[in-house]
């Protein structure tokens, strides 16, 4: 009965699979007609069906598909003899089998070019292993002879005509055949992709070559250069994700797509430390019709244009991350507080603008407009991460995204933003997800306004003096006025801070705990047996399970709550003080003494353990 399934219904059914390959392929093996519809699913993102090393097999297919010219093409340019008999001896035996059952490469719509590069590489060494051929045979070096007489010293060498030398031969030989292979991987690797763009309507298209330079396998610019676009290759219009970054040139492909490439709805752009770029993307931007989201990262040139053209965006921009993008005068806060529809802001180790006002300062907060509010963003998501922006401009995004903010995460110095726990608990009732890096009253003005609050993370340090503090308390017990604080919506809590929870801490939290957690983290200083004691009585409370609980290694850490006063280190390898760790290695054998550790408990289920 299944097997007889409309072809609408099965593609419904294989969506959901498209990105698990192995799933698809034994579909594909049902029937026909099954296979008629899991093949264009599998083959959609055909570089991720095999195993890396395997992809030359994907090389073999695609070169099957080539015309005669595009053949021909690939022979004259590839160096070295017997590197162009191995490809006719491939070309003869693939012409020789029966015909292929799809047009493989009209099936390709995600497009990886830093993957044809790899699966080139891989393509050539399966044909020197195959062809039974040594490094030399197969680069074709014809005015290198293999001297077999052993010399003095023991050790065989190559030589280049007249001349001799250990050293210096394999330098030349080593310089020879790292530009053959270069050679030879970049033809088969342009080929391919003129086959595979042309040949396919291609949604997805990432030029990301940064991947490619790793200590054991680096790039030249030579290799990861594309071929000359013209103003006739209309398959670059189809394109709505757009990729690109490493070290080749992008002039070229960048004034053709902003030609062409009217409807891309998100672009990735990295760059690249190894070189000194200085790009406009200004003309790409200001082409798109429908921009939805734009990522920058690691972009140290100036970016003025292209933070200028975002004004043309302002109505479709949806996301925007902003990674590692240091050495800019300012940030376009002015333009994306326009932005109507913007619901995702991310900014990472962007710099201090603390100094640099981007938006109209706000004097009195309590006085604001309502004309005002509604002309920032509507965020539901703001991260910052070692980027510090003017107060009053952190301010207008919070009380701008008009109550609809749901994910907040502030990786930075909380105590230079006074009365931001105000702001927030005033004006962030939506608010689901809660990061940071400081631990301290502030999260408890939050949590009695704020009663959505499903994942609250805080890593970083314990400050005791702030002026965003208005008083102190110890960490055990702001823990415990968390457990009474929050509401029944709370999931998730991690504490992963230098001060310790001790054993009474923990058990007045679990025991005043107003919810049901699934998950709980943190530090501690005391008896394993009575955390798990503890951790048990409430999951009975609350009629759960306790999937797993599992202890960390921690060297030291200060101690908080009840025995803040010490204000000592506990230094958890000395003393006899040790536990299990969670991957079973043993830094104590009795679970009775005092240690030192990170605790992690899960919930959920009714599996008690």
């Amino acid at each position: 009965m299944a097997a007889n399934l409309f072809p609408e219904l099965l593609d419904q059914i294989f969506c959901h699979f498209q990105n698990d390959s192995s799933t698809l392929f034994i579909c594909s093996l049902v029937s026909r007609r099954w296979c008629s519809s899991a093949i264009p699913w599998l083959w959609k993102q055909s570089f991720t069906i095999c195993k890396r090393h395997q992809r030359y097999k994907l090389v073999k297919a695609y070169l099957n598909m080539l015309n005669q010219d595009s053949k021909l093409s690939l022979i004259n340019n590839i160096l070295t003899q017997e590197s162009r008999k191995a490809i006719i001896a491939l070309d003869l035996d693939l012409t020789s089998r029966k015909p292929l059952l799809f047009d493989y490469a009209s099936l390709l719509q995600q497009l990886d070019y830093s993957k044809i590069l790899k699966a080139s590489k891989h393509f050539w060494w399966n044909q020197r292993h195959n062809n039974d051929l040594d490094h030399g045979e197969f680069l074709d070096m014809t005015n290198l002879s293999y001297d077999t007489q052993n010399n003095d010293d023991g050790y065989e060498y190559y030589t280049f005509g007249d001349f001799p030398g250990a050293a210096a031969s394999y330098a030349r030989l080593f310089n020879s055949s790292k530009h053959i292979i270069k050679t030879n991987i970049s033809t088969l690797a342009h080929q391919l992709w003129i086959l595979l763009m042309t040949h396919s309507r291609i949604t997805c298209l990432k030029i990301d070559t940064l991947k490619l330079y790793t200590p054991r396998a680096r790039y030249s610019r030579d290799i990861v250069s594309l071929p000359n676009f013209t103003l006739n290759d209309t398959y670059l219009s189809s394109i709505r994700e757009f990729t690109i970054g490493g070290d080749f040139v992008k002039d070229n492909i960048l004034e053709i797509m902003s030609q062409l490439s009217k409807d891309i709805e998100e672009i990735n752009i990295f760059s690249c430390s190894t070189i000194l770029e200085d790009i406009d993307w200004a003309p790409l931007i200001r082409a798109q019709r429908n921009l939805k989201s734009l990522k920058l990262r690691s972009i140290r040139y100036d970016l003025t244009s292209l933070f200028t053209s975002l004004s043309t965006q302002t109505r479709s921009l949806r996301h925007v991350k902003f990674d590692g993008c240091t050495s800019q005068k300012c940030l376009p806060l002015s333009i994306l507080s326009q932005c109507s529809n913007l619901e995702t802001l991310i900014l990472s180790y962007c710099g201090d603008y603390r100094n640099k006002p981007s938006l109209s300062s706000i004097s009195n907060l309590s006085n604001i407009s309502n004309e005002k509010i509604s002309s920032i963003a509507p965020l539901k998501t703001l991260q910052l991460n070692s980027t510090y922006l003017y107060n009053s401009d952190l301010i207008s995004f919070i009380i701008g995204s008009n109550k609809n903010l749901q994910e907040l995460i502030l990786d930075i110095n909380l105590s230079d933003y006074p009365s931001l726990d105000t702001i927030i608990s005033e004006n962030c009732p939506n608010l689901r997800k809660l990061k940071s890096n400081l631990f301290g009253p502030y999260i408890l003005t939050i949590l009695k306004h704020c009663h959505k609050i499903e994942y609250i993370n805080i890593k970083g340090a314990y400050q005791r003096e702030s002026s965003l503090f208005q008083t102190y308390l110890e960490p055990g017990q702001i823990l415990e006025q968390i457990a009474t604080t929050s509401s029944e919506q709370l999931k998730k809590l991690v504490i992963d801070i230098s001060s310790l929870f001790t054993n009474d801490d923990l058990s007045k939290f679990f025991t005043k705990c107003c919810g049901s957690l699934e998950y709980f983290g943190g530090g501690c200083y005391g008896y394993r047996e009575h955390v798990e004691e503890e951790i048990m009585k409430y999951a009975r409370k609350w009629g759960v399970g306790v999937v797993g609980i599992s202890y960390e290694s921690r060297s030291f850490g200060t101690i908080g709550g009840s025995m803040g006063g010490l204000g000592g280190l506990i230094n958890a390898w000395g003393n006899g003080m040790g536990f299990d760790g969670e991957d079973g290695s043993e830094f104590g054998n009795d679970r009775h003494e005092m240690s030192v550790f990170n605790l992690h408990v899960k919930f959920g289920g009714r599996r008690m353990i």
